[in-house]
């Protein structure tokens, strides 16, 4: 396109912005040959220039280098607590100076991101006052707006809305030269838009030293104090956006060194220059190339490659049909930066030598694209992927758009359902998964999809089924998982995600968003700690563990007897908020590892009064302990499961339904009658019937891949 191509521009920023833009670069290449610029060499602002991105929109550019950061960060780091803050005496209180009783003297404007020029925003200072901080978010992903000096070591921060909307506020990154060591600095970020925030539950900022990290290897860590979220008021700032209601990021915060190098951010940066070194480093080792692949799934519209990555043991029969395929997907929300570290938790243990790696590799094709909004998250917006064009400066949040994706303004998504459609014609699909940050829960957790709604009835075995995933993902990693934070209703709302399309449209059950908080953990060994990158690496590592958890259950009807009936304990002591006991045999849920250790009761535990619910190993039957209350409903349980091999009859049947798991067959009648027992009171019926508005053509489609 040419520049008079967009006149909604300013064509002068346009003409400066050329050469990052993807037609741009390739014109200054074409044209200069070897009398200019090179690719691979900096440009005058540090910036490289390369064939594969990052690219900018039309327009727009970075004024400086992407930064380099090392990825080592404190093993622990506590979350602040309310009561601790409140009674700290060697809290500053900034706004009692006096420049702060003056608005002539303590309004200044030190930063816009605005400006086509790196130097400094001339301003007048009082004299008493030390020089003022120097602010920098022109860079790949950075975000901030503007910085205005309000006292003597005060800052009002304005975030950037994503590019082309009057939104979505979240997601900051910036850096800060010229601190004074030891010194308490306030900072408000005044434009948020979310009601509440885990800024009030112990979250804090990460910061970044640059001299910390060359001298002492320490990477992103958690500082601030007195830290609030509220909504903010400033009558001169609402009269500029009079309908919105904004809410204010206050911390105070002091950096030790001098002469020092800080960055700022919401969660661990993570770039799209990151995931290009990262693939490159893979694809460089030659003992990956048996089981790795990295390819383009398409271009986007500023002109960066989707990559798609396949993962599979490629020495025996690699187009068996008989491998499960697996999709994943990653940072369809630019602004959720911990997905890309799940993501790469889930790269680094697929291709690594343990044993589960391996056979996974050996019994599943694994399709994956680690980064579905290279556009967004080159140019730090929170939420939505930019889609300047000749008429309209626009921007649109992908995950709303699966169901019915153009291909010239969603070319990702489009692309991705198309690859989901052409795995299916060879290989069956156990498992979609999504992955996301959360920016108002703490842990991990997952969101799924429900079998009931207006056009199907509910069925107990239904419910439990879509369940079984993310359960075993709780058990395996109970510390970071939060079981009783995952849900499964589709709210009208989420009709168009990635998870409910996949689920709906193209018949996938198993179709998951992995969530993980921009916070931490408040459970278990980990409680009231941040999550950092090795955490959430870890989460990816446990995601991975779960699908094979999950394969094997296919194989092993006695575990899966086992795994439903703890589940179904569990969905019912987190009912009644009770201490019903769970499930106890001789079998351990997870062999390889718990090999020679047992859990529950012995033998003898069989004839007391304790209402325990046991597997008997040698028959693969359930026992029903005689004293448990819920016994005298097994006869009505019993008229809805007469015939197993009816259960589903008239009734919408997904591809997994008739493949995977089909707890009606696996399952022992015992085992059915237990768990009709154990819910039949719950009225579950009207508690999961959420969504009304399943569609006909998502009927229709689902019939035709069929």
């Amino acid at each position: 396109m040419r520049d008079r191509d967009f006149p909604l521009l300013d064509q002068k920023q346009v003409k400066k912005f050329r050469k990052y833009s993807k037609e741009g670069f390739l014109e200054m290449i074409s044209r200069q040959g070897n009398n200019g610029l090179k690719e691979d060499e900096n440009d005058i602002n540090g910036v490289k220039l390369n064939r594969h991105g990052p690219f900018w929109p039309v327009g727009y550019g970075p004024l400086c280098s992407t930064p380099s950061h090392i990825i080592n960060c404190p093993e622990s780091e506590e979350l602040w607590h309310r009561i601790e803050q409140a009674t700290d005496s060697a809290a500053v209180e900034l706004s009692d100076t006096p420049a702060q009783n003056n608005p002539s003297r303590c309004k200044h404007l030190v930063f816009d991101s605005r400006r086509n020029s790196k130097e400094s925003i001339p301003h007048s200072i009082p004299e008493d006052w030390t020089p003022s901080l120097v602010f920098e978010s022109r860079f790949e992903s950075g975000n901030l707006h503007q910085a205005w000096r309000v006292g003597q070591y005060e800052y009002d921060l304005i975030l950037a809305v994503d590019m082309f909307t009057s939104r979505h506020t979240q997601w900051y990154y910036f850096r800060i030269q010229n601190t004074m060591p030891d010194v308490t600095y306030k900072f408000k970020i005044v434009n948020f838009l979310k009601k509440d925030s885990l800024y009030n539950y112990g979250m804090k900022p990460l910061v970044y030293s640059e001299k910390d990290a060359r001298e002492q290897k320490i990477g992103w860590f958690r500082s601030g104090h007195h830290i609030t979220y509220k909504p903010w008021n400033k009558k001169n700032f609402n009269n500029i956006f009079p309908y919105v209601q904004h809410y204010c990021l206050e911390f105070q915060i002091e950096f030790h060194n001098k002469d020092d190098t800080y960055y700022l951010a919401h969660c661990y940066p993570y770039r799209y220059t990151d995931l290009k070194a990262h693939l490159d480093e893979i694809i460089n080792d030659s003992k990956y190339l048996a089981y790795f692949k990295k390819e383009v799934l398409c271009e986007t519209r500023a002109g960066n490659s989707c990559f798609l990555l396949t993962i599979t043991d490629c020495t025996g029969k690699e187009d068996s049909k008989t491998k499960l395929g697996v999709v994943l997907t990653a940072r369809v929300h630019p602004g959720e930066t911990q997905a890309s570290w799940m993501m790469k938790g889930i790269l680094d243990f697929l291709i690594s030598e343990e044993p589960t790696a391996k056979e996974l590799r050996q019994r599943c094709i694994f399709k994956i694209i680690p980064m579905l909004n290279p556009d967004g998250v080159i140019v730090g917006n929170y939420s939505m992927c930019p889609m300047p064009s000749r008429c309209s400066l626009s921007a649109r949040d992908l995950n709303r758009n699966y169901r019915h994706p153009k291909r010239k303004l969603f070319p990702t998504v489009w692309h991705t359902k198309k690859m989901v459609e052409e795995l299916q014609k060879n290989h069956y699909i156990l498992l979609y998964g999504d992955l996301h940050g959360h920016s108002r829960k703490p842990n991990a957790f997952m969101y799924g999809c429900s079998q009931t709604g207006s056009m199907r009835p509910f069925e107990i075995l239904d419910y439990l089924r879509e369940r079984i995933f993310p359960w075993l993902i709780s058990q395996r990693d109970p510390e970071r998982y939060d079981w009783n934070s995952c849900k499964f209703h589709i709210h009208k709302c989420k009709e168009s995600t990635g998870r409910v399309v996949m689920y709906r449209q193209l018949g996938l059950n198993d179709s998951f968003t992995l969530e993980a908080s921009f916070s931490g953990a408040v459970k278990g060994r980990l409680a009231v700690r941040h999550f950092n990158i090795n955490d959430y690496m870890s989460i990816g590592k446990t995601f991975c563990e779960g699908i094979m958890d999950y394969i094997n259950l296919e194989e092993n009807p006695l575990k899966l007897n086992e795994v439903i009936l703890n589940l179904t304990n569990s969905i019912t002591r987190n009912q009644r908020r009770d201490s019903t006991p769970t499930v106890n045999s001789d079998f351990s849920l997870f062999a390889e590892e718990d090999k020679g250790q047992k859990y529950g009761s012995t033998s003898s535990d069989s004839d007391s009064e304790s209402n325990l619910t046991q597997l008997d190993e040698v028959k693969g039957k359930v026992k029903i302990n005689s004293d448990n209350e819920e016994v005298r409903h097994l006869n009505k349980a019993l008229l809805l499961c007469q015939s197993k091999q009816n259960y589903l009859t008239n009734q919408l049947k997904h591809q997994q339904a008739k493949n995977f798991l089909q707890l009606e067959d696996k399952m022992s009648l015992e085992s059915i009658k237990q768990c009709y027992a154990m819910l039949n009171q719950m009225n579950l019926s009207k508690s999961v019937l959420e969504s009304d508005t399943f569609q006909i053509h998502d009927v229709y489609h689902m019939k035709k891949q069929e």
